[in-house]
């Protein structure tokens, strides 16, 4: 499937243009999904994210963050290992685009759980990140230092300021915690 064939393969399986709805919106739709539904999108974005040729498309790229997000719990381990991957074309734009809805676990049924384990990630992401490609560094910053409870981020972003192995990820965690704290 090409990247035209994927969108409009997610908008008749979930009645919604997922690259342009609310996450809301989507989220919603997917809590009234029956399990089959809820494989068939899980795999349909793991597969995109999977394939460089689909994860390069932001329409593409930015539908499957925002449902995998919507998916948590059954998606937690997918999140875990995209993030944990550093090697690939277009990884790292996978990586910010899934920054910029995992601030959202904590209103997916079920998510309270994994968000607990979002600032573990997110620091250890920092922690290691050598790369400023597609400024995931920046957004995993923005993700604890702007939309992150304070008491959690503030600790985590200091640390990374002082002690991340790599510039980009002290700035990551540097550059946030000057600039909201």
């Amino acid at each position: 499937m090409n990247s035209s064939e994927v969108m409009k393969y997610l908008k008749s399986l979930l009645s919604l243009d997922p690259y342009l709805s609310d996450f809301d919106d989507i989220s919603n739709n997917i809590s009234l999904a029956n399990k089959s539904l809820r494989n068939t999108l899980l795999t349909t974005c793991n597969d995109v994210f999977g394939d460089i040729s689909l994860r390069k498309d932001e329409s593409a790229r930015v539908a499957c963050s925002k449902i995998i997000v919507s998916l948590i719990p059954d998606s937690n381990e997918i999140i875990r290992h995209w993030i944990s991957t550093k090697s690939g074309r277009y990884v790292y734009e996978i990586h910010f685009s899934l920054f910029c809805f995992l601030d959202r676990a904590v209103d997916v049924a079920g998510g309270e759980s994994f968000a607990k384990e979002i600032p573990v990630l997110i620091e250890k992401y920092l922690f290691e990140i050598h790369s400023d490609t597609a400024q995931a560094n920046f957004m995993a910053g923005d993700l604890l230092g702007d939309h992150w409870i304070i008491e959690e981020a503030l600790p985590i972003l200091s640390r990374l300021a002082k002690e991340a192995k790599y510039a980009n990820g002290r700035y990551g965690g540097g550059f946030m915690a000057w600039v909201k704290f």
